[in-house]
């Protein structure tokens, strides 16, 4: 036989709850030559089998069918027999069920009617593999491009690989320069480690300034709420005094009132004190006028008494 066989076995239609936990395909003659399992996704075939493909699957669900299947590109006459299609299948109940179908596969010489049948398909595959035999030429020739681009290549690198030398020598001394220059930050790296632990003691001392800030704030917190209350307490007192000042006001308007008042009699007794300073004066320079005359006439009196002695 000549053409192309692929031979499936297919299991559907179970019972609600039941699995298929086996399948396999057995020639009679030679075996079992190809398995699943449902802890083994993959089909396992016989390694001396004739196979060009092997594929399978076991379903969960009733819609969809379980199955394990083989191809041949060509089939042996050694491969006629019988093919017996199992299936071991596990109900609801935990029992267990198997399940078998047998097929017959008789493999008989090509005839001279098969070879005319499959002379178009061979003419048609010589036809492609012309294809692929100018398709591989094309890229043998591009390959031998790119290698003698590659040889060129290589001469540049070549080339460059000696300038690469005095590179690596200059390259070498800028290591050991490198090298000092890392013994030098090492020295230095050691000593910002000593700053870095004072820094930390520091660090720890300025912590504890913090705490202490802390709570200092919450003691002043509670001070100035203490103060808010007091603010407020003040303010229903200046709101106390500013009525009473109001009420101040007026009683000083009316003092003003009676100031003013008092004023005028002021000033009106003033003009009478005036008037009346003015009649003393004149009464005290009468009085002095008096008195002179009295002590001259009394003078003169005494003087005549002491000449009547």
């Amino acid at each position: 036989m000549i053409e192309p066989l692929t031979l499936t076995c297919s299991l559907q239609n179970l019972d609600h709850n039941s699995t298929v936990q086996f399948m396999y395909i057995l020639h009679e003659p030679n075996g079992v030559i190809a398995t699943i399992n449902k802890d083994q996704s993959v089909v396992t075939t016989k390694q001396e089998s004739n196979f060009n493909m092997a594929n399978g699957k076991l379903s969960d669900t009733k819609l969809q069918a379980s199955f394990i299947e083989v191809s041949w590109g060509y089939i042996k006459s050694s491969e006629s027999g019988k093919y017996f299609c199992g299936a071991h299948v596990m109900g609801p109940d935990g029992r267990s069920e198997r399940l078998n179908e047998v097929l017959a596969i008789i493999v008989l010489n090509p005839t001279l009617d098969d070879l005319v049948k499959v002379i178009p398909k061979l003419l048609r595959q010589a036809d492609i593999e012309k294809e692929s035999i100018l398709d591989n030429k094309n890229n043998i020739y591009h390959i031998q491009e790119d290698i003698n681009s590659k040889q060129q290549n290589i001469i540049s690198i070549k080339d460059g690989l000696d300038t690469n030398s005095q590179n690596i020598n200059i390259i070498k001394d800028d290591l050991e320069t490198i090298r000092r220059n890392i013994k030098l930050y090492t020295d230095n790296l050691n000593v910002n480690k000593q700053s870095i632990a004072r820094h930390n003691d520091e660090l720890n001392t300025l912590r504890q300034i913090v705490d202490s800030l802390k709570d200092d704030l919450r003691t002043n917190k509670q001070s100035l709420q203490s103060i808010t209350d007091e603010v407020n307490t003040n303010k229903e007192n200046i709101n106390q005094l500013k009525e009473n000042l109001k009420s101040n006001k007026q009683t000083i308007q009316n003092i003003t009132e009676d100031v003013s008042t008092n004023r005028q009699n002021i000033m009106n007794i003033n003009n009478g004190l005036n008037t009346s300073q003015q009649s003393l004066s004149t009464l005290e320079t009468d009085l002095g006028t008096q008195l002179i005359n009295l002590s001259t006439a009394l003078t003169q009196i005494k003087e005549k008494i002491e000449i009547g002695k």
